[in-house]
């Protein structure tokens, strides 16, 4: 196995593994052994004492806490030291969701480090319908993109069938989440797309944008990030086209939606993220500078919203929310929410968003880093829309976060480790 190659799987596998050695309770919502409570405007002051501002918790029935996380439910268990990570996609026709779910560890696992990506469907108030759908057995991390159309799910992931030193292919398909059955059964559409390590998909005019990063050992052409256009029935139409440069660990994550004309690119530079429109062709118009950052990135998320759209990222020197018009250029200053990592962001009709993260606690040494999961909602100003809503707190060790609109609510998801199970959880918030 390549270097570049076999340090990227391995990366994949580390952020599983890595969160292990926790000692996570059976209900994710436990009190943290003799940590504080935080969220993101944590700070300490002179003398090392925490300063503490209004989170709410599940119990707390407050007039200033009208917006809670309600009980969390299990949906799926493994062994620990196998990882999982779930995407939630919503509503449904129904006011649903779907939940697309990877995990390691199935049959020859010690020898091939398979996973599998299922379709796994919910009714508004969480409950399972029906058993969960296999899209693919892979020997590594199923990178996938999706797009939620009413009940139209659209896939399309980088499956590495043969093992971890041979390069991706980008299936298709297509999944009709009312019955449960295929429209497009999983097929290649891009044999040969490079070792795969993030796949951005939103519909466009013509069919579907794909955006996929990769990486390569020595050959700086075939690192970066790369468009390629599908057909509705998902095959590819005209080139693969170069629309992001190699930056490091920042060129792995990417941000796709689409606009009337095409779609917008969030895509992080040495010194910078930027948003760049798009046409059907995967053609790059005038990048917009958004901010300069520096240390670790988290995100960028996009999400389309009337007249432009809601960007959310983080990198080191915070979380922030910003609003674009339908070029991509930034429109006013975007808010600072706190100190943390982006996990999720979603808008509703009226504007208001709403982010899952994780903040970081530096204040306490005694405290790990990242295990809350923390709801902040913001109007369209920017101001919060109420207090910030504890989602989940760990006893060990928590990973992974999305977040999703479901009927007039929302629903969260986290996976915790330890102490000898992995568990997949989903968690309603703001229910009415």
């Amino acid at each position: 196995m390549s270097t570049s190659k076999m340090f990227a799987w391995v990366c994949a596998w580390g952020l599983a593994l890595a969160a292990c050695a926790g000692t996570e309770g059976g209900n994710p919502l436990d009190e943290r052994d003799g940590g504080p409570i935080a969220d993101g405007s944590l700070v300490c002051d002179d003398g090392g004492e925490l300063v503490r501002p209004t989170l709410c918790e599940p119990d707390d029935v407050s007039e200033s806490c009208t917006c809670r996380a309600g009980d969390a439910a299990a949906f799926f268990e493994i062994a620990e030291g196998y990882g999982q990570r779930v995407r939630l996609y919503g509503p449904t026709s129904s006011g649903g969701f779907v939940a697309l779910h990877t995990h390691l560890c199935v049959g020859d696992c010690d020898l091939t480090r398979r996973a599998t990506l299922t379709v796994r469907r919910f009714d508004g108030s969480g409950a399972a319908l029906g058993a969960p759908v296999e899209v693919t057995r892979s020997s590594a991390w199923v990178e996938q993109g999706a797009a939620l159309e009413g009940d139209v799910l659209t896939l399309v992931f980088a499956d590495e069938r043969e093992g971890p030193s041979v390069a991706s292919a980008l299936h298709f398909g297509r999944f009709d989440v009312a019955t449960g059955t295929w429209l497009v059964e999983p097929r290649v559409a891009l044999p040969d797309a490079g070792f795969v390590t993030n796949v951005a998909l939103a519909r466009s005019s013509e069919g579907y944008a794909v955006v996929f990063t990769r990486t390569h050992d020595t050959d700086a052409s075939q690192r970066g990030g790369f468009f390629v256009a599908l057909t509705p029935a998902g095959d590819v139409e005209g080139s693969v086209v170069a629309v992001a440069e190699d930056s490091g660990f920042d060129a792995s994550s990417v941000a796709l939606a689409s606009r009337a004309d095409g779609t917008l690119l969030g895509r992080w530079t040495a010194t910078s993220l930027e948003w760049v429109p798009l046409d059907a062709s995967g053609s790059v118009g005038t990048a917009s500078a958004v901010v300069n950052v520096s240390g670790p990135t988290s995100g960028p998320s996009l999400v389309p919203v009337t007249g432009g759209f809601r960007a959310a990222w983080s990198d080191g020197s915070g979380l922030r929310v910003a609003r674009l018009d339908a070029t991509g250029a930034l429109i006013g200053t975007p808010t600072e929410v706190g100190h943390g990592r982006l996990e999720a962001l979603v808008a509703d009709a009226d504007g208001v968003v709403s982010l899952l993260w994780s903040p970081r606690v530096r204040c306490d040494e005694g405290v790990e880093e990242y295990q809350e999961r923390v709801l902040t909602r913001l109007d369209t100003s920017g101001t919060r829309a109420h207090s910030d809503v504890l989602v989940h707190r760990g006893t060990g060790q928590t990973f992974d976060g999305s977040l999703v609109g479901t009927g007039g609510a929302l629903r969260g998801s986290v996976v915790t480790y330890g102490p000898s199970v992995s568990t997949a959880w989903t968690v309603p918030v703001c229910a009415p």
